[in-house]
């Protein structure tokens, strides 16, 4: 065998030494990438299989589960895609269209083709109330699991008018999608129009109660709207206030005339839920 020091005396052994040194470390260069392109084949198709997943659970966070439409009924003369105010008549000195739902709290409710329900005060409620100087809306949040953040849900209104309030319960539930920019605007002009610019809010309803089934049915509601203003009467007589005027009309601003314990009574005995 030739010994390392032998070769390393004469030119050509020396040579002959750094060619194999260069061939070794070649055939290990090249045998290391191989072992590492090999390797790495598991480990991309892992990492690529992680961000899809990822991808999924942020696409499924960052978008709305969608919402399937609320069973709201259609019921003869009170279509949902009616625009406007329809078939308006006069009950007991109140305006009430046709086209829309009452809630026997005094709220009127509107259908739309998406399951959606726009809310508002009736014309009853409003001369109830009389002159709105503020409403603020009273909600309460709810955290949806697989949904980031929380959603606002309708719990009723404060109500403020000649420097009285009262807090409003909402008898309709729902999760708020819209808030008429009015409330905070213009809210004495909400009376002028409350079926038209007046309205409240809107709501997509959930759950199984259908805020629909509580209304009043449509052939009742000369009659309901009757026996409320004779309940009216009734409750004037014996609170032993005076709110009604020669003709037996409310007068214009109930508030005014009324102590907040009387108004807040009185309207709370009509209108919250």
């Amino acid at each position: 065998m030739i010994e390392l020091t032998t070769l390393t005396q004469t030119p050509a052994g020396l040579a002959m030494l750094i060619f194999g040194g260069i061939v070794t470390i070649m055939i290990v260069a090249r045998l290391a990438f191989f072992g590492m392109f090999f390797l790495a084949i598991p480990v991309v198709a892992a990492a690529g299989g992680l961000r899809a997943g990822v991808r999924k659970l942020a696409d499924q966070y960052s978008t709305e589960t969608a919402t399937e439409p609320h069973p709201a009924r259609l019921r003869e003369g009170r279509s949902s895609d009616a625009a406007g105010i329809v078939d308006e008549k006069m009950v007991e000195g109140f305006r009430m269209p046709g086209n829309l739902w009452y809630h026997p709290k005094h709220v009127w409710l509107k259908p739309d083709v998406d399951g959606k329900v726009r809310i508002g005060f009736d014309d009853f409620a409003h001369r109830l109330m009389g002159a709105i100087r503020q409403i603020d809306m009273l909600t309460f949040n709810v955290h949806q699991l697989g949904k980031i953040g929380s959603q606002s849900f309708l719990k009723g209104w404060d109500v403020y008018c000649n420097g009285k309030s009262v807090r409003l319960i909402s008898p309709i539930q729902g999760r708020v999608v819209e808030v008429n920019s009015r409330l905070g605007r213009e809210p004495s002009e909400m009376a002028d129009d409350p079926y038209g610019d007046g309205w409240l809010c809107t709501i997509m309803p959930e759950g199984d109660a259908d805020p629909f089934d509580a209304a009043i049915p449509g052939d009742q509601l000369n009659r309901w709207m009757k026996e409320e203003v004779n309940r009216l009467r009734h409750y004037i007589s014996d609170q032993g206030i005076t709110v009604l005027q020669d003709g037996g009309e409310l007068v214009e601003n109930p508030a005014k005339v009324l102590s907040e314990n009387e108004w807040q009574h009185l309207v709370k005995a009509f209108i919250s839920g």
